[in-house]
């Protein structure tokens, strides 16, 4: 039912920059609830299978499943616009989502707002990200602002929530106790993979390759780091998808022994040829949810390699407590070891369980027991 509703919708919908969509799965009745959803609305607008890049497209049609599901008639604004503020008027039983819309959107009477966590708590990125700026200057003696942090989240959005919705159980632990706020108001969940044609059965006999798999914020994810890195290990290779050479040159200047593809379909040729040459992805963000990308290479076949600043404890790989340089250095040429096979179907296993489906359970359960407190 949800799909034929889907399918209409997209016939009548105007253009790709469409402010607001009303009215998925309304009934008619005067009595029904609504609730907003603040999210992506080109998940409404674009085709589905044209979001090759990421995940949350098909996260958030599954989002708004839920809600027409449990009955309510779903407005969807874009979380990047401020359509809300300038245009609408309207009250909603449920406000659901992340900025400007979810900010100034009203509730009735007795209505809430749940606050969708997509990225850690504002005060840890904002705090992590200045870290690693500072480190960035003393190595490197230039100055850059913040980039990611603040993008889409502040401080007021967990202040105004009647629920929280978060990415990841450390972040939950971390804004219950930072925050003072009650347990039985924030969950976690998990997002989900890309799903590549391409998996890795075997281990490579080297460890000399290693994958940077990763999207904008070439600081806050730690890239500067890992040039500065492999620019000190010549015998070494770091493949960096996501983010081309020209972006970051303005940071570091990388040796040839680090090689660019920018952004990469999971079902290329190229992804291919990366996972069979390569044993481990790493991204040493300062602060990540529970990153995709990440997932993503596991699905493949890769061991992971990450800080611990991210939102869950991966059960597989290592999550570095350090950041700098010489430790990063030394985790790298002293630490890794060729991979046995059971490790990459376990890293492969944990992937497949964040799989669409289970994050659809998941948000259903979470839902659910929101609106029956």
């Amino acid at each position: 039912m949800f799909g034929y509703l889907v399918r209409r919708l997209k016939k009548y919908l105007p253009s790709n920059d469409s402010r607001k969509v009303y009215n998925i799965g309304h009934s008619g009745s005067e009595a029904q609830r609504k609730v907003l959803v603040s999210y992506l609305l080109d998940s409404l607008s674009v085709d589905i299978k044209k979001h090759k890049y990421n995940t949350n497209r098909l996260e958030c049609l599954n989002i708004i499943n839920t809600f027409v599901d449990l009955g309510f008639s779903v407005d969807i604004v874009d979380c990047r616009d401020n359509y809300i503020s300038r245009y609408d008027d309207n009250e909603y039983d449920i406000v659901f989502g992340f900025g400007e819309n979810y900010r100034k959107s009203k509730i009735k009477k007795n209505g809430y707002k749940i606050l969708y966590l997509t990225e850690a708590s504002p005060d840890y990125s904002l705090e992590n990200e200045r870290q690693r700026l500072e480190y960035y200057n003393k190595r490197h003696g230039k100055e850059f602002d913040i980039e990611r942090s603040g993008s889409y989240y502040t401080i007021e959005d967990i202040n105004i929530a009647d629920n929280i919705i978060c990415l990841g159980e450390k972040h939950r632990e971390h804004i219950i106790n930072h925050y003072k706020i009650s347990p039985e108001k924030i969950y976690h969940t998990y997002p989900t993979p890309l799903k590549s044609y391409y998996t890795k059965e075997i281990p490579c006999e080297n460890n000399n390759d290693f994958l940077w798999f990763g999207s904008r914020g070439v600081i806050h994810k730690g890239l500067d780091i890992l040039v500065d890195v492999f620019n000190d290990m010549p015998e070494k290779r770091l493949h960096i998808c996501g983010v081309d050479e020209k972006t970051v040159r303005k940071y570091v200047t990388p040796n040839s022994n680090i090689k660019f593809y920018g952004k990469v379909n999971v079902n290329s040729t190229i992804f291919s040829w990366l996972i069979d040459n390569c044993n481990y992805s790493i991204l040493l963000s300062c602060s990540e949810a529970v990153p995709t990308s990440v997932l993503t290479t596991m699905g493949a076949g890769l061991i992971p390699i990450t800080t611990d600043k991210i939102g869950t404890k991966i059960p597989i790989g290592k999550q570095l407590s350090e950041y700098d340089v010489e430790f990063v250095r030394e985790i790298i040429s002293q630490s890794i070891v060729i991979p046995a096979s059971k490790d990459i179907e376990l890293a492969k296993k944990y992937s497949d369980s964040l799989d669409i489906e289970s994050f659809r359970h998941r948000f259903n359960h979470i839902i659910g027991d929101i609106i029956n407190e």
